[in-house]
């Protein structure tokens, strides 16, 4: 395992027997980094995160529609947008 690797991960995690909720789960190991995470539920921005050391982030959803779960990044230094997942 290289512990030096910039791994990020973003997913939707179901919540045993309510499957109307879900937890959004993010986690990022770059130790030297300057970017803002924007993150969206329904259409509605939930949360702004800065990245700018190891982050594991969780926060609990209602789920209305599942194409509605989003996360934008930006450069902190440009706020240039420099990746977006749904």
């Amino acid at each position: 395992i290289d512990i030096c690797s910039q791994i990020e991960y973003f997913t939707l995690l179901p919540i045993k027997d309510q499957p109307e909720k879900g937890v959004i789960w993010f986690s990022s190991n770059h130790k030297q980094d300057g970017r803002l995470a924007k993150f969206y539920a329904n259409n509605k921005l939930i949360e702004t995160k800065e990245i700018n050391q190891d982050i594991t982030y969780t926060k609990e959803i209602t789920l209305n529609n599942l194409n509605n779960i989003k996360i934008e990044i930006f450069d902190l230094n440009t706020n240039k947008l420099i990746f977006v997942k749904k």
